[in-house]
């Protein structure tokens, strides 16, 4: 996270992350404002670990001191760097202390409303296939119902920021969930993603970027059959289950075991599933409701997903490194909010349900909005070099 700015906001308790991308000083809310600043020019504040306990800070002499439950513990803060905060120095005084206090704040009721739709969605395509078994149109129900499985990536993204809930542990839950969906365990998904957060567009450091974005019309439409994921999805998750975490630096030592833990429980937890189908002979159920779906669904995420970076700037301005893309109220639902994704950015502790109020505040400040997807795609797609 982005040191040494005048002013932290006030939000929930979030994790230690050194480096790029996020300026906010992380505590949980209701905490007095005068605990989360930090001294101009400095270089000086920290973030807390992610707690369910209330946690204030305080800089002072080059520490933090952090209040936990009545308990003082003093935790080394890191220097910053010229290059620290690839979206934070852009981001101050965009918005008041205050406004931003209250754009955080985060409820379990919005959260469990939102899974239940999503949920709902899901089990009315689930019975939009079953209806059309044996019809001409099962494959746009398959369709259908894929985007809604495949839409899942938005509340594992939420669930990874622990900005579903209010609470921690239904934020792990629906992240756990949703990663098995998806094949993405979610304490990986989690670093790896914050990795991309803290160095949003930096092509040494952000995981993102491992795999080259589509620079000509062939890796483009290769990208957007979704094979490409399956290919990497399930090589990480062999590598993970056997312990190689060789190379993903973004992983801290003391998360892993559990990176690898996770892993194994996952594929477990496929070997069952695919052992229980073969028994029971439910394997036309699992290809039905899952594995096809998943597959048809994916190509529609993929070219969702290349929308929020590809053909941006490859800078340090968190204004223009990402893309907002402004769409229709059900994509917007779909998604979580998500579409509006340089708010996330500049951001990240501010809960999906308030991102559309925060687009309105920082709107005119953004570099990179586009009206729509196909535009966003027609302004990926003029970068092309000749293939």
């Amino acid at each position: 996270m982005t040191l040494g700015v005048a002013q932290y906001a006030c939000g929930d308790s979030r994790e230690s992350l050194p480096g790029r991308a996020d300026a906010n000083l992380y505590s949980r809310q209701g905490d007095d404002p005068q605990l989360c600043r930090g001294e101009a020019g400095t270089g000086r504040g920290a973030t807390p670990e992610d707690t369910a306990a209330p946690v204030g800070l305080r800089v002072k002499d080059g520490r933090v001191d952090r209040l936990r439950v009545g308990v003082l513990r003093l935790i080394p803060i890191m220097s910053a760097t010229s290059e620290s905060g690839r979206s934070g120095s852009q981001r101050r005084g965009l918005l008041p202390g205050e406004r931003l206090r209250a754009l955080n704040r985060r409820t379990d009721r919005q959260g469990l409303l939102q899974c239940l739709r999503h949920a709902g969605l899901i089990a009315a395509t689930a019975a939009l296939v079953h209806a059309a078994a044996g019809g001409w149109w099962l494959v746009p129900a398959l369709l259908l119902h894929g985007i809604a499985l495949t839409a899942l990536f938005a509340p594992l993204h939420e669930g990874s920021h622990r900005t579903v809930f209010h609470s921690r542990w239904p934020n792990r839950a629906i992240a756990w969930t949703t990663g098995l969906a998806l094949m993405l365990p979610p304490t990986w998904f989690r670093h790896f993603h914050l990795a991309h957060h803290r160095h949003t567009q930096d092509h040494d450091l952000d995981p993102e970027l491992i795999e080259p974005k589509p620079t000509t019309m062939v890796q483009y439409l290769w990208v957007a059959t979704g094979l490409p994921f399956w290919r990497s999805a399930l090589a990480n998750l062999a590598r993970l289950a056997a312990g190689r975490l060789d190379g993903m630096d973004y992983v801290p030592a003391r998360e892993r075991d559990t990176v690898v833990r996770e892993a194994r429980i996952v594929v477990t937890l496929y070997a069952v599933l695919a052992a229980g189908a073969l028994a029971f002979s439910a394997g036309t159920a699992v290809l039905l409701y899952w594995l096809v779906p998943m597959l048809l669904g994916q190509p529609f995420l993929r070219l969702y997903l290349l929308a929020e970076h590809t053909g941006c700037p490859e800078t340090a301005d968190g204004l223009t490194n990402t893309r907002t893309t402004l769409c229709s109220a059900p994509v917007r639902w779909l998604m979580w909010n998500m579409p509006y994704h340089a708010e996330h950015h500049l951001y990240p502790s501010v809960p999906f349900h308030a991102l559309p109020a925060l687009h309105r505040d920082v709107r005119e400040h953004l570099g990179v909005v586009a009206p729509g997807y196909p535009a966003a795609h027609r302004s990926i797609r003029s970068q092309f070099v000749r293939d």
